[in-house]
Protein backbone atom coordinates (compact mmCIF):
# COMPACT_ATOMS: atom_id res chain seq x y z
CA UNK A 1 0.00 0.00 0.00
CA UNK A 2 0.81 3.91 -0.34
CA UNK A 3 1.95 5.48 2.67
CA UNK A 4 0.72 8.46 4.31
CA UNK A 5 2.15 10.46 7.31
CA UNK A 6 -0.21 12.65 9.44
CA UNK A 7 1.72 14.89 11.21
CA UNK A 8 -1.01 17.16 14.00
CA UNK A 9 -1.05 20.01 16.04
CA UNK A 10 -3.50 18.74 19.07
CA UNK A 11 -2.86 22.63 20.32
CA UNK A 12 -3.42 24.35 16.65
CA UNK A 13 -6.45 26.61 16.64
CA UNK A 14 -9.72 25.63 18.83
CA UNK A 15 -8.30 22.15 19.52
CA UNK A 16 -10.82 20.26 17.97
CA UNK A 17 -8.98 18.70 15.29
CA UNK A 18 -8.73 15.17 17.45
CA UNK A 19 -12.53 15.04 17.19
CA UNK A 20 -11.99 14.53 13.24
CA UNK A 21 -8.94 12.32 13.04
CA UNK A 22 -11.08 9.40 13.20
CA UNK A 23 -12.73 10.30 9.86
CA UNK A 24 -9.32 12.08 8.10
CA UNK A 25 -7.51 8.23 8.83
CA UNK A 26 -10.69 6.97 7.28
CA UNK A 27 -10.70 9.13 4.23
CA UNK A 28 -6.94 8.17 3.54
CA UNK A 29 -7.59 4.49 4.48
CA UNK A 30 -10.27 4.65 1.77
CA UNK A 31 -8.54 6.24 -0.73
CA UNK A 32 -5.42 3.19 -0.59
CA UNK A 33 -3.10 4.67 1.94
CA UNK A 34 -1.72 3.09 5.39
CA UNK A 35 -1.69 5.95 7.58
CA UNK A 36 0.56 6.60 10.17
CA UNK A 37 0.25 9.59 13.07
CA UNK A 38 2.44 11.48 14.75
CA UNK A 39 1.03 13.55 17.25
CA UNK A 40 3.58 16.72 17.60
CA UNK A 41 1.85 18.81 20.53
CA UNK A 42 4.63 21.64 20.34
CA UNK A 43 6.05 20.58 16.78
CA UNK A 44 9.91 21.36 18.59
CA UNK A 45 10.37 17.39 18.24
CA UNK A 46 9.35 17.25 14.39
CA UNK A 47 13.25 17.06 13.01
CA UNK A 48 13.73 14.04 14.85
CA UNK A 49 11.16 12.56 12.76
CA UNK A 50 10.99 14.09 9.29
CA UNK A 51 14.34 11.88 7.92
CA UNK A 52 11.90 8.40 7.91
CA UNK A 53 9.02 10.22 5.85
CA UNK A 54 11.43 9.72 2.68
CA UNK A 55 9.95 6.33 2.85
CA UNK A 56 5.91 8.74 2.53
CA UNK A 57 4.33 8.78 -0.29
CA UNK A 58 2.07 11.86 0.94
CA UNK A 59 2.80 13.92 4.57
CA UNK A 60 -0.14 15.88 5.40
CA UNK A 61 -0.19 18.65 7.94
CA UNK A 62 -3.27 19.35 10.17
CA UNK A 63 -2.14 22.71 11.95
CA UNK A 64 -1.70 26.36 11.26
CA UNK A 65 0.47 28.28 8.89
CA UNK A 66 2.85 28.02 11.61
CA UNK A 67 2.78 24.24 11.78
CA UNK A 68 3.03 24.26 8.27
CA UNK A 69 6.35 26.36 8.15
CA UNK A 70 7.63 24.38 11.08
CA UNK A 71 7.25 20.89 8.57
CA UNK A 72 8.33 22.62 5.64
CA UNK A 73 11.54 23.72 7.14
CA UNK A 74 12.47 20.06 8.75
CA UNK A 75 11.42 18.49 5.40
CA UNK A 76 13.49 21.00 3.54
CA UNK A 77 16.63 21.09 5.75
CA UNK A 78 16.53 17.09 5.84
CA UNK A 79 16.35 17.15 2.05
CA UNK A 80 12.66 14.88 1.76
CA UNK A 81 10.92 16.05 -1.43
CA UNK A 82 7.52 14.08 -0.66
CA UNK A 83 3.99 15.73 -1.56
CA UNK A 84 2.89 17.99 1.76
CA UNK A 85 -0.92 18.41 1.79
CA UNK A 86 -2.62 20.78 4.53
CA UNK A 87 -5.69 19.81 7.02
CA UNK A 88 -6.35 23.90 7.90
CA UNK A 89 -6.61 24.05 12.10
CA UNK A 90 -5.51 27.20 13.21
CA UNK A 91 -6.76 30.50 13.61
CA UNK A 92 -5.71 31.88 10.33
CA UNK A 93 -4.74 29.33 7.63
CA UNK A 94 -3.89 31.86 5.27
CA UNK A 95 -1.93 29.30 3.21
CA UNK A 96 -4.97 26.87 3.34
CA UNK A 97 -7.19 29.57 2.69
CA UNK A 98 -5.43 30.43 -0.75
CA UNK A 99 -5.36 26.87 -1.86
CA UNK A 100 -9.29 27.00 -1.21
CA UNK A 101 -8.95 24.27 1.23
CA UNK A 102 -12.46 23.08 2.90
CA UNK A 103 -12.20 24.21 6.46
CA UNK A 104 -13.63 21.15 7.66
CA UNK A 105 -10.99 18.56 8.68
CA UNK A 106 -12.87 15.70 6.93
CA UNK A 107 -13.66 17.51 3.45
CA UNK A 108 -10.25 18.96 3.53
CA UNK A 109 -9.03 15.20 3.73
CA UNK A 110 -11.34 14.20 0.61
CA UNK A 111 -10.14 17.09 -1.22
CA UNK A 112 -6.83 16.14 -0.83
CA UNK A 113 -7.09 12.94 -1.88
CA UNK A 114 -9.00 14.04 -5.01
CA UNK A 115 -6.13 16.62 -5.63
CA UNK A 116 -2.81 16.26 -7.38
CA UNK A 117 0.98 17.46 -6.81
CA UNK A 118 2.31 20.61 -8.49
CA UNK A 119 5.07 22.82 -7.75
CA UNK A 120 5.10 25.39 -5.36
CA UNK A 121 7.46 28.36 -5.06
CA UNK A 122 9.30 28.23 -1.24
CA UNK A 123 10.49 32.01 0.18
CA UNK A 124 13.48 32.22 1.88
CA UNK A 125 14.59 34.39 4.25
CA UNK A 126 18.00 34.29 5.21
CA UNK A 127 18.37 30.74 6.96
CA UNK A 128 14.92 30.23 7.24
CA UNK A 129 12.30 28.87 4.49
CA UNK A 130 8.40 30.26 4.45
CA UNK A 131 5.54 29.36 2.23
CA UNK A 132 3.20 32.53 2.86
CA UNK A 133 4.53 35.59 4.11
CA UNK A 134 7.62 37.19 5.58
CA UNK A 135 6.63 40.32 7.34
CA UNK A 136 8.02 43.31 9.90
CA UNK A 137 6.34 46.15 11.83
CA UNK A 138 2.86 47.24 12.31
CA UNK A 139 0.73 44.14 12.57
CA UNK A 140 3.21 41.59 11.55
CA UNK A 141 3.15 40.08 14.66
CA UNK A 142 -0.76 40.00 15.12
CA UNK A 143 -0.79 36.17 15.02
CA UNK A 144 1.20 35.40 17.70
CA UNK A 145 -0.13 38.97 20.06
CA UNK A 146 -4.05 37.56 19.47
CA UNK A 147 -4.96 35.46 22.93
CA UNK A 148 -5.94 31.94 22.28
CA UNK A 149 -9.07 32.07 23.54
CA UNK A 150 -9.91 35.35 21.22
CA UNK A 151 -8.99 33.14 18.21
CA UNK A 152 -11.17 29.86 19.58
CA UNK A 153 -14.56 32.33 20.11
CA UNK A 154 -13.70 35.44 17.14
CA UNK A 155 -11.57 33.37 14.70
CA UNK A 156 -10.18 36.07 12.00
CA UNK A 157 -12.44 38.71 13.78
CA UNK A 158 -9.97 38.77 16.45
CA UNK A 159 -7.02 39.53 13.82
CA UNK A 160 -9.22 42.45 13.00
CA UNK A 161 -9.27 43.90 16.11
CA UNK A 162 -5.68 43.54 17.63
CA UNK A 163 -5.13 45.43 14.01
CA UNK A 164 -7.04 48.40 14.93
CA UNK A 165 -6.25 48.14 18.76
CA UNK A 166 -1.92 48.60 17.12
CA UNK A 167 -3.24 51.71 15.34
CA UNK A 168 -2.59 54.05 18.72
CA UNK A 169 1.26 53.07 18.71
CA UNK A 170 2.30 53.03 15.23
CA UNK A 171 5.62 54.97 14.22
CA UNK A 172 6.69 54.88 11.04
CA UNK A 173 10.01 53.03 10.11
CA UNK A 174 12.66 53.95 7.44
CA UNK A 175 13.82 51.06 5.70
CA UNK A 176 16.34 50.83 1.94
CA UNK A 177 14.53 48.06 -0.13
CA UNK A 178 17.05 46.32 -2.44
CA UNK A 179 15.35 44.30 -5.09
CA UNK A 180 16.92 42.84 -8.13
CA UNK A 181 16.67 46.22 -9.78
CA UNK A 182 16.56 48.75 -7.98
CA UNK A 183 16.96 50.47 -4.48
CA UNK A 184 14.45 52.54 -2.53
CA UNK A 185 14.59 54.29 0.62
CA UNK A 186 10.68 54.39 2.19
CA UNK A 187 9.35 55.24 5.66
CA UNK A 188 7.09 52.65 6.31
CA UNK A 189 4.56 51.05 9.07
CA UNK A 190 4.63 48.17 8.12
CA UNK A 191 5.98 45.51 5.03
CA UNK A 192 4.82 42.05 3.88
CA UNK A 193 6.54 39.81 1.23
CA UNK A 194 4.13 37.56 -0.24
CA UNK A 195 3.97 34.47 -1.87
CA UNK A 196 0.42 34.20 -1.81
CA UNK A 197 -3.04 36.67 -1.60
CA UNK A 198 -3.33 37.32 1.76
CA UNK A 199 -1.77 36.88 5.65
CA UNK A 200 -2.87 37.43 9.28
CA UNK A 201 -6.34 36.28 7.91
CA UNK A 202 -6.16 39.34 5.46
CA UNK A 203 -7.06 37.01 2.56
CA UNK A 204 -7.17 39.75 -0.41
CA UNK A 205 -3.98 41.75 -0.12
CA UNK A 206 -3.13 40.45 -3.90
CA UNK A 207 -5.29 38.76 -5.33
CA UNK A 208 -3.27 37.92 -8.51
CA UNK A 209 -0.86 36.17 -6.41
CA UNK A 210 0.79 32.67 -7.69
CA UNK A 211 2.91 29.87 -6.11
CA UNK A 212 4.60 29.53 -9.33
CA UNK A 213 5.61 32.53 -10.89
CA UNK A 214 8.81 32.99 -9.34
CA UNK A 215 8.00 36.13 -7.72
CA UNK A 216 6.98 37.74 -4.25
CA UNK A 217 4.28 40.72 -4.26
CA UNK A 218 5.80 42.98 -1.64
CA UNK A 219 3.35 45.33 0.07
CA UNK A 220 4.96 48.27 2.63
CA UNK A 221 2.06 51.06 3.99
CA UNK A 222 3.82 53.86 3.26
CA UNK A 223 3.62 56.29 6.78
CA UNK A 224 1.10 58.82 6.53
CA UNK A 225 -1.00 60.86 9.03
CA UNK A 226 -2.35 58.07 11.22
CA UNK A 227 -5.68 59.20 10.82
CA UNK A 228 -5.52 57.98 6.69
CA UNK A 229 -4.44 54.41 8.39
CA UNK A 230 -8.51 53.39 9.65
CA UNK A 231 -9.58 53.97 6.07
CA UNK A 232 -6.64 52.12 4.80
CA UNK A 233 -7.32 49.17 7.03
CA UNK A 234 -10.97 49.03 5.44
CA UNK A 235 -9.71 48.84 2.07
CA UNK A 236 -7.26 46.26 3.50
CA UNK A 237 -9.91 43.95 4.35
CA UNK A 238 -12.22 44.74 1.15
CA UNK A 239 -8.78 43.87 -1.05
CA UNK A 240 -8.51 47.43 -2.78
CA UNK A 241 -5.14 48.29 -0.95
CA UNK A 242 -3.13 47.82 -4.26
CA UNK A 243 -4.52 50.95 -6.01
CA UNK A 244 -3.78 52.98 -3.35
CA UNK A 245 -1.20 55.67 -3.57
CA UNK A 246 -0.25 54.90 0.34
CA UNK A 247 0.82 51.45 -0.60
CA UNK A 248 4.38 51.01 -2.10
CA UNK A 249 3.64 47.42 -4.38
CA UNK A 250 6.70 45.68 -6.13
CA UNK A 251 6.91 42.49 -7.49
CA UNK A 252 10.27 40.52 -7.38
CA UNK A 253 12.42 37.35 -6.89
CA UNK A 254 14.60 38.65 -4.35
CA UNK A 255 14.49 41.76 -1.78
CA UNK A 256 17.21 42.56 0.79
CA UNK A 257 15.87 44.96 3.61
CA UNK A 258 17.03 46.80 6.12
CA UNK A 259 16.30 49.25 8.93
CA UNK A 260 17.74 52.64 8.51
CA UNK A 261 17.59 52.96 12.12
CA UNK A 262 17.09 49.65 14.18
CA UNK A 263 19.69 46.60 12.96
CA UNK A 264 17.64 44.39 15.40
CA UNK A 265 14.12 44.55 14.12
CA UNK A 266 11.82 41.29 14.52
CA UNK A 267 10.10 39.87 11.80
CA UNK A 268 7.42 37.37 10.78
CA UNK A 269 7.34 34.56 9.35
CA UNK A 270 4.13 32.24 8.38
CA UNK A 271 2.76 33.73 12.32
CA UNK A 272 6.32 32.72 13.61
CA UNK A 273 9.09 34.62 15.40
CA UNK A 274 11.27 34.72 12.09
CA UNK A 275 15.12 36.24 11.85
CA UNK A 276 15.91 39.79 12.79
CA UNK A 277 16.81 42.73 10.67
CA UNK A 278 18.42 42.91 7.81
CA UNK A 279 17.16 40.22 5.56
CA UNK A 280 17.21 38.90 2.32
CA UNK A 281 14.52 37.01 0.73
CA UNK A 282 14.62 34.44 -2.34
CA UNK A 283 12.01 32.84 -4.51
CA UNK A 284 13.16 29.59 -4.92
CA UNK A 285 10.57 29.16 -7.95
CA UNK A 286 8.61 25.52 -8.22
CA UNK A 287 11.06 24.17 -5.64
CA UNK A 288 9.06 21.92 -3.68
CA UNK A 289 5.25 19.40 -4.35
CA UNK A 290 2.44 20.30 -2.84
CA UNK A 291 -0.95 18.94 -2.76
CA UNK A 292 -3.48 21.04 -4.49
CA UNK A 293 -6.78 19.81 -3.24
CA UNK A 294 -9.44 19.80 -5.81
CA UNK A 295 -12.35 21.82 -5.05
CA UNK A 296 -16.18 20.70 -5.97
CA UNK A 297 -17.65 23.68 -6.30
CA UNK A 298 -19.22 25.93 -9.36
CA UNK A 299 -16.80 25.20 -12.22
CA UNK A 300 -17.40 29.02 -12.76
CA UNK A 301 -15.01 30.25 -9.97
CA UNK A 302 -11.84 30.88 -11.32
CA UNK A 303 -8.84 28.39 -9.83
CA UNK A 304 -5.13 29.40 -10.46
CA UNK A 305 -3.62 27.72 -13.51
CA UNK A 306 -0.75 25.25 -11.79
CA UNK A 307 1.29 22.85 -13.16
CA UNK A 308 1.01 19.53 -11.89
CA UNK A 309 4.31 17.49 -10.85
CA UNK A 310 5.64 14.74 -12.09
CA UNK A 311 4.85 12.44 -9.51
CA UNK A 312 7.59 9.64 -10.18
CA UNK A 313 10.74 12.57 -10.62
CA UNK A 314 10.55 12.76 -6.67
Amino acid sequence: MKKLKLIYNPNSGDKTFKQSLDDCVRVFQDSGYAVDLLRAASMDALGEHISEMRDYDRVIVSGGDGSVNLALNAMINQQVRVPLGVIPAGAANDFASFLKTPPEPAKAAEALMRGSVVDCDIGQVNERYFINVCAAGLFSNISTQVDNSAKDVLGKFAYYLKALSQLSNVEPIPIRIVTSTETIDEEVYLFIILNTAGAGGFDKICPAASIQDGLFEFIALRAKPVIELTPLLIKIFRGDVIDDNAVLHLRDAYFYIECRTESSMETDVDGEEGPKMPIEVTNHKQSFPIILPEIRTDKSEPRPELRKENEHAR
